[in-house]
């Protein structure tokens, strides 16, 4: 339920919502705006870590808010603790280890900017993988996140069937922002209830491993045509299954159709 109201709370905040002075930013004001931002960040924090841009603003020509990696050990409290004290605006998102905050970036122009706190020895390859593009990529992240998380949901193991045909309980995987998991689902009445969750690994090499049935190099798949174009390489995955499903998701989340995947 927490992690529920946490989400609830992060869509009605997202795309600059959380503070009534923020505006929408054009895509040739980003990066100035950004390099003064990291300014900011530097004298608060003592140079201690550096925000690194992140999400889908190259794909548009405005964008709702500004997204950054930001790698600490403090807490998400101590964060935005600092941020107010130097007058900025803050707001946490536990759920997703988010500080919001407002930044002014000309006078009487805000936008704002969410930073993805992430600890400081964490997998800089698997925050590349949730968070971060090419600047050749057309398609925002999610595209290709997304996709993976459809490919991975098609995977059930040991699967334990009700007389409906409906999977009484499976073994699958998971991607979070830290590594890979796998995990034992059991049908509770309406809904599974999840246990057994271990983390299996970090490693990109192991996670190509597992989803395309073969160790392809990040480059060839750090894209949503790359990772597209990899899984149809494995033939153990029933590729119908997996878009029909990517579709929903992308649908559920107001996000375009790309090509290859109708």
């Amino acid at each position: 339920m927490k992690y529920l109201l946490d989400f609830l709370s992060l869509s009605l905040n997202e795309g600059g919502k959380a503070f009534t002075t923020a505006g929408p930013i054009a895509k040739s004001q980003v990066e100035p705006a950004f390099i003064k931002f990291k300014a900011e960040i530097a004298t608060i924090f003592g140079g201690q870590t550096e925000p690194e841009l992140i999400g889908s603003w190259k794909q548009k020509a405005v964008s709702g808010d500004l997204d950054a990696l930001f790698y600490s050990d403090l807490s998400l409290e101590e964060i935005a603790e600092r941020l107010d004290d130097a007058g900025f605006e803050s707001k946490i998102f536990h759920g997703f280890n988010i500080v919001s905050t407002n930044f002014e970036y000309e006078p009487g122009k805000a936008v704002q900017v969410d930073l993805f706190v992430r600890p400081t020895d964490t997998s800089k390859e698997m925050t590349d993988l949730f968070y971060k593009s090419p600047n050749t990529e057309k398609y925002s992240t999610k595209h290709r996140v997304f996709l993976i998380f459809s490919a991975l949901d098609s995977m059930k193991f040991d699967a334990e069937s009700t007389h409906q045909g409906v999977p009484f309980k499976f073994k699958g995987y998971m991607l979070r922002p830290d590594g890979l998991y796998s995990f034992t689902k059991t049908l509770k009445k309406s809904n599974y209830a999840i246990s057994d969750r271990l983390k299996i690994t970090d490693n990109i090499s192991q996670i190509s491993k597992i989803l395309f049935g073969k160790v392809i190099p990040y480059s060839q798949w750090n894209t949503y045509e790359g990772t597209l174009n990899s899984l149809m390489t494995n033939p153990k995955l029933n590729m119908g299954e997996i878009l029909k499903n990517y579709r929903q998701k992308l649908s559920d989340e107001g996000l375009a159709i790309p090509d290859g995947a109708n």
